[in-house]
C-alpha cells in the first residue's frame, strides 16, 4: 500500500507552532500552568500537546473523561499537581460537556476549554452555563493559544 504524499491534517499547524512562543499566552515568570488534554483523536492530541508545550505549558494527556475527572480531583486534594486547564472534545463516550458538569458539581475551579467540530445551540448554551470556553475546529495555533489564555483568565 502506497503512502500518501499529503501531509497530515494538522501538519501545517505543527510547522507554525513556534508562533505560540510569541503569543502572550505563556505562563508568567516562575509559574507553571498545567493543562490536561482529553482527546481520543491522535492527530489532535499530537498537535495540541506540541503547541501547548511550545507555549510553556506542562501537558498531560488522557483519552477518557473519567480519567480526566479523577486526575483533576486528585490534584485538588493535593495527591498530584493541580490541573489549571482541561482541554477536551466531544468524541469521548462521556462528552466534554458531561465532564464540565461533573467538575462544576464537584466545585472544581479548573478552567475548561472544549474543542468541537460544531456544537448545537443547546450544547453552546450548556457550555456557557458551565463556564466553558468553546474552541471550534479546525483551529490554528493562534486561535488555540488565545482560547487557552481566555479560559485561564476567566477561571482566575
Amino acid at each position: 500500500m502506497a503512502r500518501s504524499s499529503r501531509p497530515p491534517r494538522f501538519a501545517s499547524g505543527l510547522r507554525t507552532a513556534a508562533r505560540a512562543k510569541r503569543a502572550s499566552v505563556r505562563p508568567g515568570p516562575g509559574a507553571v500552568r498545567r493543562v490536561l488534554l482529553v482527546t481520543d483523536d491522535k492527530e489532535s492530541r499530537s498537535f495540541l500537546a506540541q503547541l501547548l508545550r511550545t507555549g510553556g505549558y506542562e501537558v498531560s494527556i488522557t483519552t477518557t473523561s473519567s480519567d480526566a475527572f479523577q486526575r483533576v480531583m486528585e490534584g485538588n486534594e493535593g495527591a498530584e499537581a493541580p490541573v489549571d486547564l482541561v482541554l477536551t472534545d466531544l468524541r469521548d463516550s462521556r462528552s466534554g460537556l458531561e465532564l464540565a458538569s461533573a467538575l462544576r458539581a464537584a466545585a472544581s475551579r479548573v478552567a475548561l476549554l472544549l474543542s468541537s467540530r460544531g456544537l448545537s445551540r443547546d450544547q453552546r448554551e450548556l457550555a456557557a452555563f458551565y463556564g466553558v470556553e468553546v474552541l471550534e475546529a479546525p483551529f490554528t495555533p493562534d486561535l488555540v493559544c488565545n482560547a487557552v489564555e481566555r479560559a485561564l483568565s476567566a477561571a482566575a
